[in-house]
């Protein structure tokens, strides 16, 4: 993995991030849970849509919002047999959801990626959404889409899990900047879900002049 990044120069990186940057401010779509200021609904939407599809999600989030709009009034819908995860095929997430809501009602919103993930379920990709889109921190966000686009991209092999992988996660940080760090983490996650698909629509999208990916296709 080390050796097939090396090649990557800094004039690479700078002009993929100011690709994805702009990839990001065309594509950007303005979902409820993007523009809310309830965190506890914010962080409940990133839960529903680990590996869910956004349209799949929509509704099922919407119904959400007007039953529970808080995580005590949850605990209490879920008690009478409330679980939004049913309509998703997702029954089994209510687990996770049921501890960040008790969390939640004793401790309030966590501040941190790190107070997130003490909670049992929510792994490293829902407390990144959360903390870069929510609380505006600097964190790397990865996904199997992400991986797939930077890897055809830069022609990174994909081997095993990439998403766990400490060099290519490092990769990340490097890519991601020091300031315009949400717009470039919601611009690589709108590009890599809806151009950057398993069959990539290359001829439309902002990385095709440099994408390698592309140059051998």
């Amino acid at each position: 993995m080390k050796s097939s990044l090396t090649h990557i120069k800094e004039n690479e990186v700078l002009r993929f991030r100011r690709s994805i940057l702009s990839a990001g401010s065309d594509l950007f779509e303005r979902y409820p849970w993007r523009l809310t200021a309830n965190k506890y609904h914010a962080i409940v939407a990133e839960l529903m849509l680990q590996r869910t599809r956004v349209q799949q999600v929509l509704p099922i989030y919407e119904e959400f919002v007007s039953k529970c709009p808080d995580a005590q009034s949850f605990i209490e819908m879920n008690r009478m047999g409330f679980n939004p995860f049913n309509s998703l095929g997702l029954s089994w997430r209510i687990g996770s959801l049921i501890n960040l809501s008790e969390y939640i009602s004793e401790h309030g919103i966590p501040r941190s990626k790190d107070e997130l993930m003490k909670i049992k379920g929510i792994g490293d990709y829902v407390a990144s959404a959360y903390t870069s889109f929510h609380l505006n921190q600097r964190v790397v966000l990865i996904d199997s889409n992400i991986v797939r686009l930077i890897s055809r991209y830069f022609s990174v092999p994909i081997k095993g899990e990439l998403r766990r992988n400490k060099v290519f996660k490092d990769f990340v940080n490097v890519i991601l900047p020091k300031r315009n760090y949400k717009a470039f983490n919601y611009g690589i996650l709108d590009l890599s879900m809806k151009i950057c698909s398993p069959i990539p629509k290359c001829n439309i999208c902002h990385l095709n002049r440099n994408c390698l990916y592309q140059k051998k296709s």
